[in-house]
């Protein structure tokens, strides 16, 4: 069965408890690579069960909602529709409540990075999503956050360059590149992928220094 974890409250400098009992969050589950909501819907009735969740919502994807991404196409309508599902979901629970509650998004495979994406500052085509503004935690599980692979049918390049440096590319791609101290991440591959790009913006557990908590779940497996 599930294995939930309650954290317990801690004092603040003047020696009381910030908060005896965990309010109830409101649950984000993002589907993974070519998979749709339906798939999830099992896990999202799982959690419903604890009284530490307010609403448990699913970003209601198809599987065709994926294929532009397979074609070279950029995943602007997959970060629109985590938007749209989080502002629902808020929408819901503070209603409920005299706080402002904030997200628990649980992201599974390419969800997971792509929810990375979505908590972040800057535009991505054209669009400022600062998810991390009403995130309090991030679950991503099993997801490649620093995958190379060209996967899953081979890869063609995503036409980012245009969208995201639009003014004096190349002196800007040359700059952040040194400032990230990363080379396999680099503006170049920036350009062409959303996870690199989700990797040469944010790197590591990014926005921690806005309140956000990180988990990364994974499992080794042995053929043979």
């Amino acid at each position: 069965g599930p294995v939930v974890q309650r954290l317990a409250a801690s004092a603040n400098s003047a020696g009381t408890l910030d908060d005896i009992s965990i309010s109830p969050s409101p649950v984000l589950i993002i589907p993974g690579f070519l998979s749709s909501a339906s798939k999830y819907e099992a896990m999202a009735d799982c959690l419903r069960q604890y009284d530490s969740f307010s609403n448990v919502a699913i970003v209601p994807l198809s599987v065709s909602d994926w294929y532009p991404s397979l074609v070279g196409g950029d995943f602007s309508a997959i970060l629109d529709a985590i938007d749209r599902a989080a502002t629902e979901v808020l929408d819901k629970s503070n209603g409920k409540s005299t706080r402002n509650p904030k997200l628990v998004l649980i992201g599974h495979s390419a969800g997971g990075w792509l929810a990375r994406c979505w908590l972040g500052s800057e535009p991505y085509c054209g669009v400022t999503y600062n998810g991390a503004l009403v995130t309090k935690t991030l679950c991503t599980l099993g997801t490649p956050h620093y995958s190379l692979e060209e996967y899953p049918f081979g890869r063609v390049p995503e036409k980012l360059d245009e969208q995201l440096f639009p003014k004096g590319a190349e002196k800007e791609k040359e700059t952040n590149s040194e400032k990230k101290g990363e080379s396999v991440w680099t503006a170049e591959r920036a350009s062409q992928s959303t996870l690199a790009l989700t990797n040469f913006r944010y790197p590591g557990c990014f926005e921690t220094k806005r309140g956000v908590h990180y988990a990364s779940v994974c499992g080794v497996g042995v053929v043979g």
